[in-house]
């Protein structure tokens, strides 16, 4: 009956995943954007964005206003950074505690910059975001982390870039919605789960019931006798 255990196992393990908190509240991986699923907000890797204003993007260029991107606010940014792990204020104050959870920003993200310096070298982004003190002056929110001294930190709102700027070391913060699954998807998962841990002990039982029937042996039969009688 291991196999059957087993799969119970597995099935538990599932139904636990689906309800964890500690599952809802992770930045995901998904190649060029980055999922944050205690907010259900879909990033775009700072990769597509290098080197290109925000005015010439909220003109239409890149196409990512029509694939339903947007400017990120400077609180779902904050989101961002919180649900990465990262503690506030995000001042610039940099904290052993924060250098994880910036890494990992920076690293899912992709940096817009680095540089070396007397203690290490730092990587970090920096990017317009959907704020500003005017409309042609955007705040551009940093994050990054310096190796060797191991310190992260964030800069939110931070100073502001003249929107017209394009600048290789400056990308855009972008975000939208991620597509919310339908509700009976987790039922259709857990149910389909189920129906191949039925099969599993079925096959189960019905090896064990083959095997005994191969092996009783005959009541009346001569080894039957001798087994019994000695």
């Amino acid at each position: 009956m291991k196999l059957n255990v087993d799969f119970g196992r597995a099935v538990l393990v599932a139904i636990l995943a689906l309800g964890s908190p500690a599952a809802l509240a992770a930045l995901v991986d998904q190649g060029a954007t980055t999922l944050d699923t205690d907010s259900n907000l879909l990033w775009l890797d700072m990769s597509n964005t290098l080197n290109r204003s925000a005015q010439s993007i909220l003109g239409g260029a890149g196409g990512f206003l029509a694939a339903g991107w947007s400017f990120a606010t400077i609180a779902q940014i904050d989101t961002l950074f919180t649900d990465a792990g990262m503690s506030g204020p995000f001042d610039g104050t940099g904290t052993s505690g924060n250098y994880l959870p910036a890494q990992s920003v920076v690293s899912l993200l992709g940096e817009t910059y680095s540089f070396s310096g007397p203690v290490g070298t730092t990587h970090g982004i920096q990017a317009f975001s959907a704020e500003g003190t005017s409309a042609t002056d955007l705040y551009t929110p940093f994050v990054y982390y310096t190796d060797t001294i191991n310190v992260g930190t964030a800069i939110s709102p931070a100073f502001t870039t003249p929107s017209f700027v394009a600048n290789p070391t400056l990308g855009s913060w972008l975000v939208k919605t991620a597509s919310v699954p339908e509700p009976g998807t987790g039922a259709l998962l857990l149910g389909g789960l189920g129906l191949l841990a039925w099969q599993a002990r079925r096959r189960n039982l019905s090896g064990c019931f083959t095997v005994e029937r191969e092996t009783r042996l005959p009541k009346n039969s001569r080894w039957s006798n001798q087994l019994f009688l000695g």
